[in-house]
């Protein structure tokens, strides 16, 4: 995450919590990361949409992911391995598939959305280095 061509970093996870009716994507971004937050806000704002869940807001926290990472980062928890109905949800290939759309149109509406972009610049990369390459 820290080599060149880097421009965001997406971090994907299944969450778990002590309290098994704790259900439903969540994202985190680096508290004091402006870019962090507003990657992280678009993010899971799309996700929920795509699973059609009630959206939560994004969190700042200090994750190893997050923090280590330079860059605008988002870490985001799909669903909970502790809830029996996220459980089974994770494991269809379409809640899945609408999970991956979810994080794609929030990572693209976050590239799109930056300056270069509105300058008439064709490739979504943040910065005249680096491209951005979508995975």
């Amino acid at each position: 995450m820290n080599q060149p061509g880097v421009d965001i970093v997406v971090s994907i996870h299944m969450n778990k919590f002590r309290d098994s009716a704790v259900k439903g994507p969540m994202a985190f971004y680096m508290k004091g990361s402006e870019e962090g937050r507003r990657l992280a806000e678009l993010v899971i704002a799309a996700v929920c949409e795509a699973v059609e869940s009630p959206v939560r807001k994004a969190n700042p926290a200090d994750y190893f992911m997050i923090r280590e990472s330079p860059l605008p980062s988002v870490l985001v928890e799909c669903g909970f391995l502790s809830n029996a109905a996220d459980e089974a949800l994770l494991q269809e290939p379409q809640y899945q598939r609408a999970l991956a759309d979810g994080v794609v149109t929030g990572v693209m509406g976050y590239l799109e959305s930056l300056p270069a972009l509105q300058e008439g610049q064709t490739d979504p990369s943040p910065s005249p280095g680096p491209t951005a390459t979508p995975k």
